[in-house]
């Protein structure tokens, strides 16, 4: 009688097809864990079928799913086979919206410490994004119901597939959540930055009033979206509002989106307070001026005004420190011509 497989044994059979050529023994092989009782197993073929593009198991990951959803908390506790066979589904560009309607609505509450933990957030995250992409016309209504989900990771899927779907449903829902609240201020910086996405004419001055929330985060995500818009009239709301504060370190912040509008005359602002201004506003436009640093042009009109002060820290601030990665990468070319 042959010696039954451990379970380490049959996961380290599946990684052993993550580069294999497909074959009808690789197939075998998934469709065996796919069909198979352990979640685990299931979500390891789920991966490999996605990330190797084999759409021949797309129908084997659906019913895969269904059976999951079965006793959810016994059968795939913390959802990882379905949320693995949704990932995969998502990257093989699978139209079917059977699935992804199944897991936009539904909630898994599993035991834990104190309260149960509903560990299906995610799923209805990827699923209500999965409906935008497949063109369900239920993705609005879905993604509506998630904009008001009790767990945060919902919600922001919520916006990001509103910001997908880009229509007036989607202007009208993201404002309607700016003007509400969440519980998660960065909930509203997304919303704050998909409105400026997608309709920037008539979302730069609703964007703009959040530049005086009481919260800084909001007021700092406010600033961002208008910043990443990198536009003219984003660089003039940024100017105005720092030259209408007192609070030195409000003012600082607003540099770096100051810079991320990648205008011309707003480069030339924040080289004139490397220059001339206090130590303290020098240092932060050094900083927000570092996500030009592979601009070697900008980088040496930086370094000629910092060589001209006398003030340590200046110095210091230009020597330290890599471009931050939140910024959104590398800059695109300036507006307008570099500035004189």
């Amino acid at each position: 009688m042959p010696k039954r497989q451990t379970f380490d044994a049959k996961l380290a059979a599946l990684r052993e097809l993550e580069d294999t050529p497909l074959s009808e023994h690789v197939l075998r092989e998934l469709r065996k864990a796919l069909a198979g009782a352990n979640n685990v197993l299931a979500a390891k073929a789920a991966q490999i079928a996605g990330r190797r593009e084999w759409r021949e198991l797309i129908e084997d990951m659906a019913q895969a799913f269904e059976r999951f959803m079965t006793d959810p908390v016994r059968t795939d506790k913390g959802c990882h086979a379905k949320n693995a066979i949704v990932e995969a589904l998502n990257e093989l560009d699978c139209m079917d919206h059977a699935v992804f309607l199944r897991g936009v609505r539904h909630v898994q509450m599993e035991p834990a410490f104190g309260r149960p933990v509903d560990t299906a957030d995610n799923l209805r995250g990827n699923c209500g994004i999965a409906l935008v992409r497949t063109g369900c016309p239920d993705a609005a209504t879905e993604l509506t119901t998630l904009l008001a989900d009790p767990e945060p990771q919902a919600r922001r899927a919520a916006v990001k597939g509103l910001t997908l779907l880009a229509g007036p449903e989607s202007e009208l829902l993201l404002r309607f959540k700016c003007l509400t609240g969440d519980t998660e201020p960065d909930v509203i910086g997304e919303c704050l930055a998909g409105l400026i996405a997608f309709a920037p004419d008539r979302s730069m001055a609703f964007v703009a009033g959040f530049l005086k929330a009481d919260d800084s985060a909001l007021a700092q995500d406010a600033a961002l979206a208008l910043g990443n818009s990198r536009t003219a009239e984003a660089w003039h709301i940024l100017r105005r509002r720092r030259e209408d504060s007192i609070d030195p370190d409000f003012k600082n912040m607003l540099l770096l989106p100051i810079a991320l509008t990648r205008q011309a005359e707003a480069l030339a602002y924040l080289l004139a307070l490397v220059k001339d201004a206090h130590p303290d506003d020098a240092c932060a436009a050094v900083e927000a001026l570092k996500i030009y640093e592979e601009d070697d042009t900008l980088r040496e009109r930086v370094q000629t005004a910092v060589d001209g002060r006398d003030e340590a820290a200046v110095k210091e601030a230009w020597r330290d420190g890599r471009m931050d990665d939140s910024t959104g990468g590398p800059p695109a070319p300036l507006e307008r011509g570099r500035p004189e």
